[in-house]
């Protein structure tokens, strides 16, 4: 079952994100879902292009249902 968050930056239009690992092209033996399921979290990274200094405003929003969002990291 494919996990997808949806993010945008300022209100620009949303950026479709998969988590890795989640689209069935391997099973729970593949290296990414092994290490997925001994570190108990998959990190997928999402690249912010073209953003000047200073505030602004992150969205995520779920696009299939039993997507968690744990943390959220910036640079």
């Amino acid at each position: 079952m494919k996990l997808r968050v949806a993010v945008s930056v300022d209100g620009k239009t949303p950026m479709l994100v998969e988590v890795p690992g989640s689209s069935g092209e391997e099973d729970e033996r593949g290296t990414l879902r092994a290490e997925a399921i001994q570190d108990n979290n998959v990190r997928a990274r999402v690249p912010l292009l073209d953003i000047a200094a200073g505030k602004h405003t992150i969205r995520i929003a779920a696009v299939d249902p039993g997507v968690v969002i744990d943390k959220v990291c910036l640079p």
